[in-house]
């Protein structure tokens, strides 16, 4: 029989204890109790209180070093009206600006020829989260049928979390690669993108992870941004992101999302009937999994890259290489990175030979 945690060990609060500023104590809670929708996830509920925590440190870090003696709560009070000066400066340029995202993210993976991608600055952006729980639609599968789709199901999650880790870790400011281009277009963007990014990464931390989830699923919320993958089976590999952003970056983050979605397809298992695909991808990616994304994989995303140790136009041969690993295999190199940096470093590098 699997050990149950110790849920009065409360090791996120003591890691917590060095800082003034803390995030909800709802956040604090559930990963102390290890009571998080990611929490049947070998990956995610082996040390989450470490990848919390080196996350709310570099969110804290950053919004203060952009925003001295300023308080998070009073600088998230401000974030619509920083919005709105976004979309003005912005408001002329959003061709220019739309080429420029796509470009910064090219560059960055050398994407290739045969994926298009497509790219919106829209302030107003229309999304259904909604998400089809309906038993009914998975009545066809066995009990058997499920239960063989466990791993496969957790495995994506873990793609799924690089996906998000490697997307929030962008949006930070890697739009600061863009510095003369916007600094042509205007001045104040930088420092309304430096507001503006540091300020949310750090009202996240500032949310009851219960309410979050009640306003997705009521739909009320004021979505950011969406990327939609299309394939092209005649090309291979090909295909098409569309991204749609409320502003600059954002529209980078969205079409980062875009990148990775595209390359952790490889791992979706093909040979899943189309009632197994919807039960797949209705577990998998559930939209209550997001805010523990948004939390816990910007570190998970980190400590890969600090083992890998590589160049940015190889993380996608990197991530083809995690695709084709088995669950059980992702578990035991993320468990190794926390664990033991240099043998990951070295079971990574043994890849190339």
């Amino acid at each position: 029989m699997a050990k149950k945690p110790d849920i009065g060990s409360k090791e996120f609060t003591k890691l917590l204890s060095p800082f003034e500023f803390k995030p909800n104590k709802e956040i604090i809670r559930k990963i102390d109790s290890k009571m998080f929708s990611l929490d049947l996830n070998k990956v995610y509920n082996h040390k989450p209180e470490h990848l919390a925590t080196q996350e709310f440190s570099r969110c804290l870090s950053l919004f203060q070093i952009r925003n001295p003696d300023l308080a998070p709560m009073e600088a998230a009070t401000r974030l619509f009206g920083v919005g709105a000066l976004i979309m003005k400066a912005e408001s002329k340029h959003t061709e220019e600006l739309q080429d420029l995202a796509i470009n910064i993210i090219k560059e960055i993976y050398e994407v290739p020829d045969y994926l298009d991608i497509k790219a919106m600055i829209s302030p107003r952006i229309q999304m259904d989260t909604s998400q089809d729980h309906n038993p009914e639609s998975f009545l066809e599968l066995t009990l058997e049928q499920k239960k063989s789709m466990r791993d496969e199901i957790q495995k994506r999650i873990i793609l799924n979390g690089l996906v998000h880790g490697s997307s929030m870790h962008i949006w930070k400011g890697v739009y600061h690669l863009a510095s003369e281009e916007l600094n042509k277009i205007n001045p104040s963007l930088k420092e309304l993108y430096d507001y503006y990014t540091s300020t949310l990464g750090i009202a996240i931390w500032l949310m009851n992870p219960d309410q979050f989830q009640e306003v997705i699923q009521a739909n009320a919320q004021q979505t950011q941004g969406m990327n939609q993958l299309k394939f092209d089976r005649e090309k291979g590999f090909g295909g098409s992101i569309e991204a749609e952003g409320v502003n600059f970056p954002t529209l980078i983050h969205e079409i980062n999302k875009g990148i990775l979605d595209w390359l952790i397809s490889a791992g979706i298992p093909q040979e899943y009937s189309e009632q197994e695909l919807k039960y797949y991808y209705s577990k998998a990616d559930t939209y209550e999994n997001e805010f523990w994304h948004y939390i816990l994989s910007p570190s998970l995303w980190l400590e890969l890259l600090d083992c890998a140790q590589i160049d940015n136009h190889l993380i996608p041969k990197l991530i083809s290489r995690l695709t084709k690993l088995s669950y059980q295999e992702l578990v035991e190199l993320f468990h190794l990175i926390q664990d033991n940096k240099p043998e990951a470093t070295k079971k990574i590098k043994s890849w190339n030979k």
